[in-house]
């Protein structure tokens, strides 16, 4: 009997099951994992802001927020609050395209939640719209009722 195949298979399966996971490492703490919700250039949130929402209402007046711009605007995805938080930022006004958020790292340590974003802007050789924009980034967590500490990271992209 060939076993390989039954080897394999696991390594066959194991990129499925890491779609869209994003593994944080850091200093001591629990590192937590998050899944995109969504990210665009477009939010129509003119403040930087973060946001830990953990209930429907807050969830749906954020979805209407950054799709007021948007006709017909898009349904929000269904989230279970008993099991997931979502986390949101949003970099607020560009003067130009080119620029995003990300999360980069993600750690609990006690009853706060360190949250590290990536701010990444237009460099040398970048052709851009120019036009304003509002990047967000929105991603589920594992459910936490813990507050929000962000640090932020800046990184200039070039184009040459």
């Amino acid at each position: 009997m060939n076993i390989l195949p039954f080897l394999l298979l696991p390594l066959l399966l194991l990129p499925a099951a890491c779609k869209n996971k994003q593994p944080v490492s850091g200093p001591p703490g629990t590192t937590l994992t998050w899944e995109k919700i969504a990210q665009d250039g477009n939010s129509g949130v003119e403040a930087e802001s973060y946001q830990l929402i953990n209930d429907p209402e807050s969830w749906a007046a954020l979805w209407n927020q950054l799709n007021s711009t948007r006709f017909p605007a898009p349904v929000a995805p269904e989230i279970d609050f008993d099991r997931y938080s979502v986390v949101a930022c949003m970099m607020g006004t560009r003067v130009s395209g080119g620029f995003s958020v990300s999360i980069r790292r993600l750690e609990q340590k006690g009853n706060e939640l360190l949250l590290t974003v990536e701010h990444a802007g237009p460099g040398r050789g970048c052709f851009v719209t120019e036009a304003l924009t509002q990047p967000y980034y929105l991603a589920s967590i594992p459910q936490t009722t813990a507050s929000l500490s962000v640090s932020k990271e800046v990184r200039q992209v070039d184009c040459e």
